[in-house]
C-alpha cells in the first residue's frame, strides 16, 4: 500500500514539472481528452444513422378472407465508436382505418440469427415500442437488427364496396435518422396474384408528401419498392391495388357509432328547441287585454316587476311608488353645481299607512322601521343599503312563487329530452375517450363528437325546467298588459275610458285635480314599462296648469331622473365586499386517407437508446 501512494506521489511531481516546462500544454492535452470523453459519453442518443432497412411483407387470405402478414425488418444502424447507445427503439403502429392491426412481436435477431434482448412496451398513443439491445452494454459501428411481428386487418378499403390497396409506410416517418437506402418486399400466394389490379405507386418525403422519388415494379407474386437517401422524418410508402371484395375488411364499430350519434345529436337538438317552444313557454292566456288604470289586487309593484320580468326596474318603480303614494318624499343631494351620476338620494318616510300591504312589508325593509321621518340614503357604496334592495327583490321573488304565480315547468316532453340528451353527452365522452386512446379515430370522428357533445349539452340546457308563470297568474299578467296599454293610449283615449259607464263604476267624472293623481299612481308603472319619459312629459303639462292640494315640490323631478339613472347602478353588498362586484339588479394511427406518404399502415418510427 505504501510502494504505490510512493508512486502515485511520485508520478505526480513529474507531470507536474512536465506542465511547468511545456507551458502547461501536456495538461492542457490530457484535459482537453477528458472533456471529448465527457461529451462523447453525454452525447444525443439520436446521433446515429441507418445505412439501410430491407422489409418482407407476406401478404395471405385466410379461410374467412381477413389479411393475414407477417413483417420481417431488416435494420442496419451505423453506431459512433464511442459510448452513446445501448441499441434502437423501434415504434410499431397498433391501429390504422379505425381498427386494431393486432400485432404480436414474434422476435429480433442480430444478421446471424442469435437473439436480441428486447422490452415491449405498448403505450396509449397506438404503438407497440420494442426498445432493443442491452442496458448494460453500448454498441459501437455497424450493427444489425433483424425485427419479426405478424399483423391482421391491413388492407385498406377505399369506400363501402371500393377497390383495396395493401398501402404500407416502410419505415414511417418517426425516425430522427436518415436512410441510406429504404426497399421493401411483397410476397404474394397464388390465390392473391390474380386478384391485383394493376394499381402500383409509391411516395417518399415527410408527412403528406405526394413526392415519387422512388421505385416500384411488380413481377408474379412479388412486389418491390425502393428509394435512397431519405433524410430524418421521410418515409417510403408502397401502394399496391387488389379488386373490390379481395379481402374482408372489417369495420370499426367505434366509427360507425359517431356516424350514428351525430344525427340523433342533431335531431335531439331539434327536437329539444320544438320542446322549449311549444312545452316550455309561458301560458298563452285567453289573449283579450282590456286598458286599465288602477293595480291589480295583492300584487304590489315589485311583484308586478317579477311578473313582467323587468327585475332591473323593480326598486325603482317602488321609489316611486312610495313618493307618488305621498309615503315618503325624496332629496338629492347635487354635491356640488354640476349633476353627476354620482348624485345621492335620500328618503324620508312619512305615512307608511297608506301603502298596500305588500307596499308597506317594503318599506320596513327599506328603512328597517315604518316610524315616520326614518330616512334612508341609496348610497351605491354601502354594503348595507345593497343588501336591504337585495332583500327586497328576493321578497318579492319569494312573495309571487308563494302564490303560485311563477314556478318551475316541468312536462313529459322536457324529461324525455333531458334524459336522452344525458345519454348523448355520455355516449360522446366515451367514444371520444376511446378513439383517442387507441388511435382509431381521424380528426372527423373527433370533430364529429365534438358537434354531438356540444348538441347534446345545448339541449340539456334547453330542457332544463325553466320557471315560468303559471295559468293562475293569467289574470293579474293581462291586467298589468292592460295598464300597459292604458298608459299608451292618446289623451283624449285615457280620459274617455275614465269616462264610460265602466270607468264610472270605480271613478267618478274626472276633475283636473283628480287625473293628476291617477296619473301619479300609474307612474310606477310607466317606469316598469319603459315609458317613464313620455309620462314625465305629460305630468309637467298638468303641474304647470292644473291646481291641486299636491304641490309639486312634493314630487319633485329628481324621482323620474332617479328612476332613469338607478339602472346603472351597481349597489354593493356584504357578499360583494368578500368576494368581487355584485350588482343588486341580477336577479335572474389516424382516420385513413391513401396517396401520400405517411398515409399507409404500419411504418411508425423510432430511435436510439
Amino acid at each position: 500500500m505504501i510502494q504505490r501512494w510512493g508512486i502515485r506521489i511520485v508520478l505526480a511531481l513529474v507531470l507536474g514539472a512536465l506542465g511547468a516546462l511545456s507551458g502547461g500544454g501536456f495538461l492542457a492535452a490530457a484535459s482537453a481528452q477528458a472533456s471529448v470523453r465527457a461529451v462523447s459519453v453525454q452525447a444525443d442518443t439520436s446521433d446515429f444513422s441507418f445505412t439501410s432497412l430491407h422489409t418482407d411483407y407476406r401478404l395471405t387470405r385466410a379461410a374467412d378472407h381477413r389479411a393475414r402478414l407477417a413483417v420481417t425488418e431488416t435494420f442496419v444502424a451505423q453506431f459512433p465508436d464511442f459510448d452513446q447507445n445501448h441499441g434502437i427503439e423501434r415504434a410499431i403502429p397498433t391501429t390504422a382505418d379505425g381498427r386494431s392491426l393486432h400485432v404480436q412481436i414474434q422476435g429480433v435477431t442480430d444478421a446471424a440469427g442469435a437473439p436480441i434482448g428486447y422490452e415491449v412496451n405498448n403505450d396509449q398513443a397506438g404503438f407497440t415500442v420494442l426498445r432493443i439491445g442491452d442496458p448494460l452494454s453500448f454498441v459501437h459501428g455497424a450493427q444489425t437488427y433483424v425485427v419479426k411481428y405478424t399483423m391482421r386487418d391491413v388492407i385498406h378499403q377505399t369506400g363501402p364496396g371500393g377497390a383495396q390497396q395493401f398501402l404500407f409506410d416502410v419505415n414511417g416517418t418517426g425516425w430522427s435518422q436518415p436512410f441510406g437506402e429504404v426497399t421493401a418486399t411483397l410476397h404474394l400466394p397464388a390465390d392473391l396474384t390474380g386478384a391485383l389490379s394493376g394499381d402500383r405507386q409509391c411516395f417518399t418525403g415527410g408527412q403528406g408528401s405526394t413526392a415519387s422519388d422512388c421505385d416500384i415494379t411488380v413481377s408474379g407474386g412479388t412486389a418491390t419498392a425502393s428509394a435512397r437517401n431519405l433524410a430524418a422524418g421521410e418515409n417510403l410508402t408502397m401502394l399496391v391495388g387488389f379488386h373490390a371484395g379481395t379481402f374482408a375488411v372489417p369495420v370499426s364499430v367505434l366509427r360507425v357509432l359517431v356516424w350514428v350519434l351525430l344525427p340523433i345529436a342533431i335531431l335531439l337538438l331539434i327536437g329539444a328547441i320544438i320542446v322549449r317552444v311549444v312545452r316550455l313557454g309561458h301560458p298563452k292566456g285567453t289573449g283579450i287585454i282590456v286598458p286599465q288604470y288602477q293595480a291589480f289586487p295583492g300584487i304590489g309593484v315589485m311583484e308586478a316587476a317579477e311578473l313582467l320580468d323587468e327585475r332591473d326596474r323593480a326598486f325603482p318603480a317602488l321609489i316611486t311608488q312610495l313618493v307618488v303614494s305621498r309615503a315618503a318624499t325624496m332629496t338629492r343631494d347635487d354635491r356640488g353645481t354640476k349633476k353627476t351620476s354620482d348624485d345621492l338620494y335620500t328618503l324620508q318616510l312619512h305615512d307608511a299607512t297608506v301603502l298596500d300591504d305588500e307596499d308597506a312589508d317594503a318599506v320596513h325593509t327599506l328603512f328597517g322601521s315604518i316610524k315616520p321621518d326614518a330616512t334612508v340614503t341609496l348610497d351605491p357604496k354601502k354594503p348595507k343599503i345593497g343588501d336591504r334592495i337585495a332583500k327586497l327583490l328576493q321578497a318579492a321573488k319569494d312573495s309571487v312563487r308563494a302564490q303560485g304565480l311563477i314556478k318551475r315547468k316541468h312536462t313529459r316532453a322536457g324529461s324525455i329530452v333531458l334524459g336522452v340528451a344525458a345519454l348523448v353527452i355520455i355516449a360522446a365522452i366515451v367514444l371520444l375517450y376511446l378513439l383517442v386512446s387507441r388511435a382509431l379515430g381521424s380528426w372527423q370522428h373527433d370533430l364529429a363528437l365534438v358537434g354531438a357533445l356540444a348538441c347534446g349539452v345545448a339541449a340539456f340546457a334547453l330542457c332544463v325546467p325553466p320557471e315560468r308563470r303559471t295559468d293562475a297568474s293569467t289574470p293579474a299578467y293581462e291586467h298589468l298588459l292592460g295598464i300597459r296599454d292604458y298608459l299608451r293610449l292618446a289623451e283624449a283615449d285615457r280620459i274617455r275610458m275614465l269616462q264610460s259607464p265602466s270607468g264610472a263604476e270605480t271613478q267618478t267624472a274626472p276633475s283636473g285635480e283628480q287625473v293628476v293623481k291617477l296619473y301619479e299612481k300609474l307612474l310606477p308603472y310607466a317606469i316598469l314599462f319603459n315609458i317613464e319619459k313620455e309620462w314625465r312629459e305629460v305630468l309637467g303639462r298638468y303641474w304647470a296648469t292644473t291646481p291641486t292640494d299636491v304641490s309639486p315640490t312634493l314630487l319633485p323631478l329628481q324621482t323620474l331622473l332617479f328612476a332613469n339613472a338607478f339602472a346603472s347602478h351597481n349597489y354593493a353588498t356584504t357578499a360583494s365586499t368578500q368576494s368581487g362586484s355584485h350588482s343588486w339588479s341580477s336577479s335572474g394511427g389516424s382516420g385513413f386517407s391513401g396517396g401520400f406518404s405517411g398515409g399507409g399502415f404500419g411504418g411508425g418510427g423510432g430511435g436510439g437508446w
